[in-house]
């Protein structure tokens, strides 16, 4: 009897329009037979109900976009297109400054870096030409120092390679990118171009609307 009611309800003589909330409720009405709990089935059944008729309701009250707010739309969607244009040419910006960067420290490590064994040859030649003599006590202190001097390059080497290190990793992030941006730019450049056709098409579709209802309006 219950169901029978929702049946007849005005809600749902749309069946065009709110066919699924018929066959949900079908459904519904066989889920109640399964449960034999009619007071639960009613309960549950007549929340979905109520929500179906509150979708019906809304898809009625909705309205098509006017042509001003399709064209303020398509407006929009050139706008995110621009904007994404630039912060795909920003990042590529970034990107190039952050491996010029790269490229100039690396340049300069690397410099530094045969600098320093140049440096550590002429020295380590100097201390084995004294470490070679007769004298055991000069050639004692030229091992001395040899050994100190071995020391010390290689604290410096570890320092400048480090650095050289880092230089090289941030021009690889700036081809990283680089790369990225130029992707991105690609993608913008085709959203952009959608968006300006559709914008276009908009345009034609009301100046057609428009001379339509002025000729219309000169009868």
């Amino acid at each position: 009897m219950f169901w029978r009611q929702v049946w007849r309800s005005g809600c749902l003589r749309q069946r065009r329009s709110s066919g699924k909330c018929i066959k949900f409720v079908r459904i519904m009405g066989l889920f109640v037979k399964v449960t034999r709990s009619v007071k639960v089935g009613r309960v549950v059944g007549l929340t979905l109900v109520l929500a179906c008729c509150a979708c019906v309701a809304w898809s009625q009250q909705s309205t098509p976009p006017t042509p001003q707010e399709r064209l303020e739309r398509a407006q929009a969607r050139v706008d995110e297109g621009n904007k994404r244009v630039q912060d795909a040419l920003q990042m590529i910006a970034e990107g190039e400054a952050m491996r010029k960067n790269g490229q100039a420290e690396v340049k300069s490590y690397t410099k530094q870096l045969k600098q320093r064994e140049k440096e550590h040859m002429q020295e380590a030649k100097m201390l084995l030409g004294r470490a070679s003599t007769d004298d055991k006590e000069e050639k004692a202190n030229a091992r001395e120092e040899l050994k100190g001097m071995q020391e010390s390059f290689r604290r410096d080497s570890k320092e400048i390679k480090g650095s050289l290190k880092g230089a090289m990793k941030e021009k690889r992030n700036g081809d990283k990118l680089v790369d990225r941006g130029e992707k991105k730019l690609k993608k913008a450049k085709i959203f952009l171009e959608t968006a300006k056709l559709k914008l276009r098409e908009t345009e034609k579709q009301n100046r057609e609307r428009d001379e339509k209802l002025l000729s219309i309006e000169k009868r």
